[in-house]
């Protein structure tokens, strides 16, 4: 094909969307075969590409002659009009309107245009021999010049013009001799011919004779196979026709060539399924978007197509592809649209311009899917042939998206299956290894390691939280974002208040907890947000296996002698202290409690700058009967509380531990408490819960005594209660301190008793203490 053709079929196509364009098109496709297949004209002996088109009106003429020059200039063949009552200008703008580049067809001879006189250039009347010639001239040329077939449409009118011939009509056995030798030419050719008979001037017997000798004919729209078609040769003689009888053959023709077409149509587009059947087979869903769009164009030839997909998220159809124009549908038309879907019918909806009539739109539910909305040409009609087409091509993208999501839920379940068997693998590695292991900081960083080196997981960190504050302090980590860690601030609670996608990312972030000891925290982030429960689950596990590890091990390596635990406790309750802190706006450090009867002392340590408001707030806080200053120094103030309430500190002493240190805020009370080595932490914890059921164990450890000696024998020793409140009194309020912070008057004074008995009572049991001390007694 020449450059110039290719681009005469290019711009035809594209302008191809005249409503005159599209009724004949598919039946007029069907039924024009390819000169070169086998057999010439492709019938097979059934007939020649030679056709009639009875009209009665210059559009139904056009309605047959349009699209029978498109085919022709579609395939590369040469293209001759001839016109006769019909003016050279019209005929060119009817093609034009038709969607057909006439310059460009005209420019490189493609298409030619001739009126009966240029074309015959006779005056001796109507001559078939001479015709013929005429045409056999052309078809000579066509072939030199490259073109692949001779198309030939005809005004058949210019039979009538003769005047002189002995009558006015059409001699019948002359034009049936003629059209006789069209269908030779086109037989033995590369030829197709359209003969264009006005029925309101031709009489019925010419008529009859007409569809007799055509293998094809066009009449109200529709084109099909004439069964009426006979060989000239055959034809009965002394038959007379009437206008009823030629009026019976024609609509005759008319329905079952709608009906044939009809048929073509959908075996045609039902072959065309078939193959896009098998590629929707094999797409995933971005995929057979593509197809179902594609699929409806192919098949149906429809001017527009929108495949809307249903978005369970907002619980509306979302336009997902269009091909070909766009379907403009307002308010009323999209709730139409929505109602088809609810209901999962097959609906034909019409959109209106302007309050008239508009083109209908099909709109098919493809099942939860979503639908396909086909539009049409406007004047044209949806059959029933062509719904059913639709439908079952909806049909097949149904099963096409149901076969895509059951894929992709086997494939994300075996990613799953794939993913906890590559877990499992590293919790069984990482419990191979930290049963062997000979200190807990080996533990720890063994679990880091072997879980960022994991597929599955990017980053794991181990932390150690603080009784205080609850925050957690990295302990361990391994993977690439340590970095993060330094961005971050981490709760007991597992909050944690940094980049909101790394929190997205984290698998796990579960308490390292055997028995009643917590051993810190361990974070594991994955590179998939997709994790499942059992992702966690198996993290949790995980922590479990690491705090029994941790736990051994200490156990293993702890002193035999003058060893100690060293527990960490959480109290969230409203007590004497927290409201205390509250009051005077600042963190208060217990230093002692002094158990006394009817009321302890608590020697409290503050910031210097809170210490101007302790007066003030000790008298607002309930629960406190008395303040005085110990001792101040550069920076912080020591206080002495008489409190006439339990204490934390009181019930960690009743309870049987020491306290290492107790911090309260005005949210709750932090304290870390150490029992002798062997001690029931259970039961320990059960005590303290019995005054403050909200108590945690936030962490446990080991610690290492510096002899044989419990400290605690020295205050087990045999003091009385009033020796021991004496000595405990004088210690806490720096007595014995050089310089003193207190004299004997001023701690008397505070015990509410004279010196003499003051310094009898300290002295006796300082005595008591150094007998323990230096000769073992108790």
């Amino acid at each position: 094909m020449s450059r110039d053709r290719q681009y005469v079929t290019t711009r035809m196509v594209e302008r191809a969307n005249s409503p005159r364009a599209v009724d004949l098109a598919p039946d007029f496709d069907a039924l024009v075969a390819d000169p070169f297949e086998a057999g010439g004209n492709g019938h097979g002996g059934e007939g020649t590409d030679h056709f009639a088109s009875i009209y009665e009106t210059r559009d139904q003429k056009f309605e047959t002659a349009v699209p029978f020059v498109r085919k022709a200039l579609d395939r590369d063949g040469r293209c001759l009009y001839v016109a006769h009552e019909t003016p050279r200008e019209t005929v060119l703008d009817e093609l034009s309107a038709g969607g057909i580049d006439i310059d460009a067809a005209l420019e490189t001879g493609q298409l030619s245009v001739r009126t009966t006189g240029e074309f015959y250039a006779s005056t001796e009347g109507f001559d078939p021999d001479r015709t013929i010639a005429s045409i056999e001239a052309v078809y000579e040329r066509t072939f030199d010049e490259g073109y692949e077939g001779l198309w030939v449409a005809g005004e058949m009118s210019w039979v009538l013009a003769s005047r002189t011939r002995a009558t006015a009509d059409a001699d019948p056995d002359l034009l049936m001799n003629y059209e006789s030798a069209v269908n030779r030419f086109c037989d033995d050719r590369a030829a197709t011919a359209l003969c264009q008979y006005d029925r309101t001037r031709f009489p019925a017997e010419v008529l009859s004779d007409v569809i007799r000798t055509h293998p094809h004919v066009v009449v109200d729209g529709a084109a099909g196979k004439n069964f009426y078609y006979s060989p000239p040769e055959e034809f009965p003689e002394g038959e007379e026709e009437t206008t009823a009888s030629v009026d019976r053959k024609l609509a005759t023709l008319a329905e079952r060539a709608r009906r044939e077409g009809a048929l073509e149509r959908r075996q045609r587009g039902l072959s065309t399924l078939t193959e896009a059947t098998r590629r929707l087979m094999g797409a995933d869903t971005a995929e057979i978007d593509d197809c179902a769009v594609e699929i409806v164009r192919d098949v149906l030839g429809a001017p527009a197509v929108e495949l809307r997909r249903y978005d369970s998220a907002s619980g509306s159809l979302a336009l997902e592809r269009t091909a070909g124009e766009g379907i403009d549908g307002g308010g009323p038309y999209e709730d139409r649209v929505w109602e088809a879907f609810v209901a999962q019918d097959v609906s034909i909806l019409d959109r209106s311009d302007d309050g008239g009539p508009g083109d209908p739109v099909a709109v098919v539910p493809v099942g939860t899917h979503g639908v396909l909305c086909v539009g049409t040409e406007r004047g044209t009609t949806l059959d029933d042939a062509t719904l059913d087409l639709v439908t079952t091509i909806a049909a097949n993208v149904e099963a096409a998206y149901d076969r895509a999501e059951r894929e992709l839920t086997l494939e994300r379940t075996n990613d799953r299956l794939s993913r906890l068997e590559r877990i499992n693998d590293v919790v069984r590695e990482i419990g191979t290894r930290i049963v062997r292991a000979d200190s807990r900081e080996e533990i720890e960083r063994t679990v880091c390691d072997r879980l960022a080196a994991a597929g599955p997981y990017r980053f794991a960190w181990i932390g150690e939280a603080d009784a205080i504050s609850g925050a957690v302090t990295p302990r361990a980590s391994a993977g690439p974002g340590s970095g993060y860690l330094d961005d971050i601030d981490v709760r007991v609670d597992g909050e944690d208040r940094g980049d909101p996608s790394a929190r997205a990312l984290r698998t796990g972030h579960v308490p390292l907890t055997h028995g009643e000891s917590t051993y810190g925290v361990l974070t594991v982030y994955a590179g998939d947000p997709e994790v499942g429960d059992r992702d966690r689950e198996v993290i949790r596990e995980l922590g479990e296996m690491v705090a029994h590890a941790v736990d051994a091990v200490e156990a293993r390596t702890a002193p035999t002698t003058g060893d100690s635990v060293e527990l960490a406790l959480r109290v969230d309750a409203d007590t004497v202290t927290t409201r205390f802190a509250r009051e005077i706006d600042s963190e208060v450090e217990v230093d002692g409690i002094v158990p006394d009867e009817p009321r302890d002392r608590a020697f409290v340590v503050v910031d210097g700058d809170a210490s101007e408001r302790a007066p003030t707030a000790a008298d607002r806080t309930a629960g406190v009967d008395g303040l005085r200053q110990v001792a101040a120094g550069d920076s912080v103030v020591r206080l002495e509380a008489t409190v006439t309430e339990q204490t934390v500190a009181s019930a960690v002493a009743d309870a049987g531990g020491l306290i290492d240190s107790l911090t309260a805020t005005e949210d709750g009370v932090g304290t870390t408490v150490v029992l002798p080595s062997g001690a029931d932490v259970r039961a320990f914890i059960e005590r303290v819960r019995e005054s403050y059921p909200d108590a945690a164990l936030v962490a446990r450890r080991s610690r290492a005594g510096e002899g044989e000696s419990d400290p605690r024998t020295l205050v087990d020793c045999d003091l009385t209660d009033r020796q021991r409140t004496v000595l405990h009194t004088a210690y806490r309020s720096g007595f014995f301190q050089s310089p003193r912070l207190n004299t004997g008057r001023e701690v008397a004074d505070s015990l509410d008793i004279s010196q003499p008995t003051f310094t009898q009572h300290l002295r006796t049991a300082q005595r008591k203490a150094l007998a323990v001390l230096f000769d073992g007694d108790t």
